[in-house]
């Protein structure tokens, strides 16, 4: 995958989250960009957000 092809994709997920009135930060944007270098798989990425989801729902116990 080129560079330009990973930005369009990042481009349409960041239209398709508006759509939802969701932004994308810089660090997800970058996340995105690191799975498509293969510096990082997307299982690793998913398992990173969950991971972060479980550590936030805890602190509000």
């Amino acid at each position: 995958m080129t560079s330009q092809e990973m930005e369009n994709i990042i481009e349409e997920v960041e239209h398709s989250l508006a759509v939802e009135h969701m932004t994308m930060t810089d660090e997800e944007r970058e996340n995105l960009r690191k799975v498509g270098r293969g510096e990082m798989t997307y299982r690793d990425l998913v398992n990173q957000y969950v991971t972060a989801a479980k550590q936030l729902a805890a602190s509000h116990a």
